[in-house]
């Protein structure tokens, strides 16, 4: 309400929560086969912050068990503005779709920003396939150096180049805390 950015700290530690639910969803096993569990849906509407400083994450009403697809294969499922690379372009998606969603978030409360936003939902497509994406700095100079490498990992279109786990992202998180004494 205030039109400035989330303090980093704070920032940090809300997706730190997030991360936490996307290792336990990730590394849940379902079925005979063991496969996981991805949200597809990850934004800032499905998450629940409590005044007493919880995170929740909801609403898995488009999740699916990684490998299977549900319904038509290639459909669009979750908010266009918070969907990877990999996921408008029509291909398999996997719990890293969630990790770049996280990092989405993370960008926004750093900078109270949309990151990706457009005239239509073609143009916001376009740019989450581009996912060209400026520092987290140029917006707010509260954030330290390393969280916005931080962010810039999280937000490679790229999957290999991202965080290959929520509990990977989340470690680095905590050292970023841990480094500017913010608590956790």
């Amino acid at each position: 309400k205030a039109g400035t950015p989330m303090p980093p700290a704070a920032s940090t530690y809300i997706v730190i929560c997030l991360l936490k639910a996307l290792d336990y969803i990730h590394r849940a096993k379902v079925g005979e086969g063991g496969a996981t569990i991805v949200h597809r849906d990850v934004n800032p509407a499905n998450l629940l912050l409590s005044i007493g400083g919880d995170v929740k994450l909801t609403d898995f009403g488009v999740a699916e068990v990684e490998g299977v697809m549900r319904g038509d294969a290639g459909a669009l499922r979750g908010t266009i503005a918070y969907m990877s690379p990999e996921s408008v372009l029509g291909q398999a998606v996997d719990h890293r779709a969630d990790l770049f969603a996280a990092g989405i978030i993370l960008w926004e409360l750093y900078t109270n920003q949309r990151l990706f936003s457009g005239n239509s939902e073609m143009e916001m497509m376009h740019k989450v396939r581009d996912a060209r994406v400026c520092s987290v700095q140029r917006f707010n100079s509260e954030v330290p150096d390393m969280g916005a490498q931080i962010v810039r990992k999280a937000l490679f279109a790229d999957r290999a180049l991202r965080f290959q786990s929520a509990a990977e992202f989340q470690k680095s998180l905590e050292v970023l805390a841990r480094r500017n004494g913010w608590p956790m």
